[in-house]
């Protein structure tokens, strides 16, 4: 990574915009603030595990626990307020758990990382 002095060069949003560049696979179905309100939960695509994901949203469950999970098999995203697939953890990748109440998202838990989740 490279790093911006102080003061900032002139051109220090290059250093940012290729540092981000370095980090573009960690950004694949990671919270996308600009397509995220309320009940809508918007992710970032990209490429995981050989597959093209596209950029979308989940419309979440209000006043539930949503499961955010990956189908190991073919790089799809999808949601349950179920266990059945977060447990699955033979076929599934975890990706977030989301508490929701009164329409918004009130408990934010990222699983992304680790030995279950889609950056193990």
């Amino acid at each position: 990574m490279k790093t911006i002095s102080s003061p900032p060069p002139a051109s220090a949003e290059i250093i940012v915009n290729e540092n981000f560049a370095a980090l573009l696979a960690l950004f694949v179905y990671a919270r996308n603030p600009d397509t995220t309100s309320g009940l809508t939960w918007g992710y970032y695509g990209g490429r995981r595990d050989g597959f093209a994901v596209a950029a979308g949203t989940l419309a979440l469950t209000n006043t539930a626990t949503n499961h955010v999970v990956v189908l190991k098999s073919s790089g799809v995203i999808s949601f349950s307020t179920a266990t059945t697939n977060w447990n699955d953890t033979a076929n599934y990748a975890r990706v977030y758990r989301l508490t929701t109440a009164s329409g918004l998202v009130t408990v934010l838990e990222d699983h992304r990382v680790g030995t279950n989740g889609v950056i193990a």
